[in-house]
């Protein structure tokens, strides 16, 4: 009891230290995990946090996307001030180092409940495909427990995340948020638009539906939902897993071939930039895309997000642009977290997510 005390404070004092990275609620569960061995690892030396690098932000109001101001600020201290009935609903930025872009609306909902995270994942080239999948599948598993020990039980979020390393692509998909794939070649034609999580965790869809049916659980299906939820998979919601809902990802690996002079990126968004009315909005992704590939990430989420928007998406819509380039050693993440019954899971998620990554990124290679 003397030496978790001593723990206790020890973590109390680095919270102090990096400006409450990790909420005190989830330190019962580094504690029981011994996360908090290895605290140092969590918290410094990381080359680029999505969160904590500072960023120029372009902010606006949804209604008003003309009127936009710039402000140099962390996507974590806006995250923690989006409560604010008075913050503006639209913004944009990028990490120019890692050309990433992204941009995210309130839409219609009063409340953002969308996360976002990006980063780099030093030495992720030195794992084999099979431990790079591990490492998301492992990640995504403490993020669960973290869900579960904070008593969510009605409040969940979906997870998608793509890893890049080099030419290839790894992805892992709770839910139904999207990741997709944009080549390029060389005369500006696109030669490959594909969605990289092939099936979207809705209680319908025909590999989710068989998997309900052998479980005896079909008969909690009403009006397309698995009881009061869309989804039949996501990290939270707990009180549905009487019903069916798992918390198992879907893990993907891709290898890109990049023509020669072409050009490639990868899209992660959550589900409202996708389920607008009409039946057209891949193809709009990839005619946009298209259309705009001389302008950078940023600018091409900023279309996307619009775009939806203006096409009558009422969700709260969130999109992450990053361009893929084989040249660069360092591998790097994109995710989206899109929160339901509330934020509070989208942003342990958004929370934990980096820190949890790469700590579980360094025991594979240890050991």
């Amino acid at each position: 009891m003397k030496v978790k005390r001593q723990i206790n404070r020890l973590i109390t004092l680095r919270m102090a230290l990096f400006t409450s990275f990790i909420e005190l609620k989830f330190i019962p569960y580094l504690l029981k995990t011994g996360y908090c061995l290895t605290m140092k690892t969590l918290f410094s030396d990381d080359p680029i946090n999505g969160l904590q690098e500072e960023i120029l932000l372009e902010i606006a109001d949804d209604r008003e996307i003309a009127q936009s101001r710039l402000e140099k600020i962390t996507l974590e201290n806006l995250y923690n001030s989006i409560e604010d009935p008075s913050l503006p609903h639209s913004y944009a930025g990028c990490s120019a180092q890692l050309a990433i872009g992204f941009a995210e609306l309130h839409g219609l909902r009063y409340a953002q409940e969308d996360r976002i995270a990006f980063g780099t994942l030093p030495e992720f080239e030195k794992l084999t495909h099979q431990q790079r999948l591990l490492i998301l599948e492992q990640t995504i598993q403490h993020l669960n427990h973290v869900a579960n020990d904070n008593g969510m039980e009605t409040v969940g979020s979906t997870l998608c995340a793509a890893i890049l390393c080099e030419n290839h692509i790894y992805t892992a998909n709770v839910g139904d948020s999207t990741a997709y794939l944009a080549v390029l070649d060389q005369k500006g034609q696109m030669s490959q638009f594909k969605r990289l999580n092939e099936t979207l965790h809705h209680p319908t869809e025909p590999a989710e539906l068989l998997r309900l049916q052998k479980a005896g659980k079909e008969q909690f299906i009403r009006y397309d939902r698995l009881m009061n939820l869309a989804l039949s998979r996501a990290v939270g919601d707990t009180a549905l897993e009487t019903y069916g809902l798992i918390h198992t990802p879907d893990l993907s690996h891709h290898e890109v071939h990049l023509p020669p002079n072409g050009k490639a990126w990868v899209i992660i968004a959550c589900d409202g930039l996708t389920e607008t009315p009409g039946d057209s909005d891949t193809l709009d992704i990839a005619t946009l895309i298209q259309e705009n590939q001389e302008k950078n990430a940023q600018e091409i989420a900023k279309i996307l997000t619009h775009h939806a928007f203006a096409s009558g998406s009422t969700d709260n819509i969130s999109a992450l642009v990053t361009s893929i380039d084989p040249s660069l050693k360092m591998a790097k993440y994109v995710a989206v977290f899109d929160g339901h019954g509330g934020a509070e899971c989208a942003e342990l998620l958004r929370t934990l997510f980096h820190p949890f990554l790469k700590n579980t990124l360094q025991q594979e290679i240890k050991a």
